[in-house]
């Protein structure tokens, strides 16, 4: 299977989740988050978050890693949106 970078993927996420999503925003440069506040991820009907696949990586990469006793997202589950 080939997945493109900039593809949608979807996740629920747990609390641990969304408190990694917010300490990315939070963590930006005062001046970005002044002009941008920040916003809980949409969830549609089946309490799935969608993102660009890049993007996904860029906020929770730094929490995927073997041994984390907590998870970004419910069964440790991305699922492809296409």
């Amino acid at each position: 299977m080939k997945i493109n970078l900039n593809e949608y993927v979807k996740v629920k996420l747990t609390d641990y989740g969304l408190a990694v999503h917010y300490d990315s925003w939070y963590y930006k440069e005062i001046h970005i988050r002044a002009r941008f506040p920040y916003k809980l991820p949409c969830v549609d009907e089946q309490g799935y978050s969608k993102f660009q696949l890049w993007d996904l990586m860029n906020i929770f990469g730094s929490v995927m890693y073997l041994g984390n006793p907590n998870v970004a997202f419910e069964g440790n589950e991305i699922v492809y949106d296409k």
